[in-house]
């Protein structure tokens, strides 16, 4: 997996660079070359660090947390807006990212702590979570996954709403 995603990232450095070296000065200017440079570097970073964290977490069996999560919605960001911008497609760029973000925020559900108060609820409690271990901690399943579209839903239809009218 992470060779594959190194070739695309060899592969999408390669047509950034051909890009601006092929350029027409007319068409380019040096903002949006430095633009293009900068998404590129934006997605190589962010995927080495979070290719790091990965590596450092399973040594160590330190589960997903704050960190990581945050990490990778912001790799995700880097690597939509810097693909948006060596394609040259920004006209939906601040509405993916408004999806991301809402994605980040709803992250939050698959927390044991989100679970917890959610398992109170009649009716809904045992439909949006999952078994519990013997450590108290819950198996991940389809309540995690129905609990963050539960809320990943209208945050998003809210973020993308609120970044249209705004444009």
């Amino acid at each position: 997996m992470q060779k594959n995603i190194l070739a695309i990232l060899s592969f999408m450095l390669l047509v950034g660079s051909t890009n601006v070296s092929l350029a027409k000065d007319d068409a380019w200017t040096p903002l949006k070359k430095v633009c293009i440079i900068a998404g590129v570097t934006s997605i190589a970073t962010m995927g080495k660090y979070t290719s790091d964290m990965n590596k450092e977490y399973s040594k160590t069996n330190k589960k997903a947390d704050l960190k990581m999560r945050t990490a990778k919605v912001i790799g995700a960001a880097s690597l939509l807006l810097g693909t948006d911008l060596l394609t040259g497609d920004t006209s939906n760029t601040y509405k993916n990212l408004a999806k991301i973000t809402a994605f980040g925020i709803a992250s939050v559900a698959v927390t044991d702590t989100v679970a917890n108060i959610v398992r109170e609820i009649p009716g809904v409690g045992g439909l949006l979570t999952d078994p519990v271990d013997e450590n108290g901690k819950e198996v991940k399943d389809l309540g995690a996954a129905a609990r963050v579209l539960l809320l990943y839903v209208p945050v998003a239809a809210l973020a993308v709403s609120a970044v249209s009218s705004s444009s």
